[in-house]
């Protein structure tokens, strides 16, 4: 079970309104993409290019409910085809906007790549410690966690930093934009993060990394920590409920109603209570993070 903390900031009740085409490792691979041109943030989590309708795939999951997935992104037709290369050695999944790849690596440099030519449009070293958080893109800015919890809101067209911020927690999962915060667990708490000013919000002390992103709506934060699963008031870090399931938790994946979540089986959970709704067992232990489409 969790502490929480209010650190800073105002509270934002509800109302308020404040990659698949890659293929990482050492290389990365093109094999189709859609045009993606100028996204933003609507406050749903959801990037959009604003002209055609068609999604990038600007955060680590897709969107802030951890769907990972897309009916706007096409698959690769033929993986075995590469388009292009880029030698850096990549410790984070890519995220596209506007044309734009954006990844960290391990040497902690953050790269900015052309999505149709492989071209390196700007990098910049971070930290020293390396960078496995995925970045999130919004409104021209490139939100980027280093491994030592520092947090780097750059400009996407040259890399130069607009602001910066020590989260004071290590080993940060990929961040969650929704309506101006950033939400994120490191090795000691789930953080809510002001996106304008980098300042903790509020923080829930799990006393140990799930590893795992929450996921978040306009109401809730959803995680699973040691064998529960969690929701959180999103705006102020309440706990609302918490269930135990047992097991070595997955990610969780939420839509309007329900909250599913992989372990030894794959279940649905109420998002209003937390309790059970379905179960269903699984052939060995489920290791791999759920998608819902």
């Amino acid at each position: 079970m969790g502490t929480h903390q209010a650190v800073s900031g105002s509270l934002d009740p509800p109302g308020s309104i404040s990659r698949r085409s890659f293929i990482g490792s050492i290389v990365f691979s093109v094999a189709s993409t859609k045009s993606i041109g100028p996204v933003g943030d609507r406050g749903d989590g959801l990037l959009r290019q604003a002209s055609t309708g068609s999604d990038s795939w600007a955060f680590h999951a897709y969107d802030s409910r951890g769907t990972r997935s897309s009916s706007n992104v096409s698959a690769p037709s033929n993986v075995a085809a590469t388009v292009w290369t880029f030698g850096e050695l990549a410790s984070s999944p890519p995220v596209v906007a506007d044309g734009t790849a954006y990844f960290g690596t391990q040497a902690g440099v953050v790269n900015a790549v052309d999505a149709t030519t492989g071209a390196e449009r700007w990098s910049r070293n971070l930290s020293h410690d390396g960078i496995e958080a995925s970045p999130v893109i919004s409104s021209g800015t490139v939100y980027v966690l280093t491994t030592d919890g520092t947090l780097y809101a750059l400009d996407a067209s040259d890399g130069s930093t607009n602001r910066s911020s020590n989260l004071n927690g290590s080993d940060p999962t990929s961040p969650v934009l929704h309506r101006g915060r950033l939400y994120l667990s490191t090795s000691e708490a789930i953080l809510s993060v002001d996106s304008d000013e980098g300042s903790v919000v509020w923080s829930y002390e799990t006393g140990a990394s799930s590893g795992m992103s929450p996921s978040v709506d306009d109401s809730g934060v959803y995680f699973a920590d040691a064998g529960y699963v969690h929701r959180l008031r999103r705006w102020d870090g309440e706990e609302l409920w918490s269930t135990y399931i047992g097991g070595s938790l997955n990610s969780v994946v939420i839509d309007g109603e329900n909250v599913y979540v992989a372990s030894g089986s794959i279940g649905s959970y109420s998002k209003r209570s937390g309790q059970e709704m379905w179960s269903t067992g699984a052939r060995g232990n489920v290791v791999g993070r759920p998608a819902l489409h």
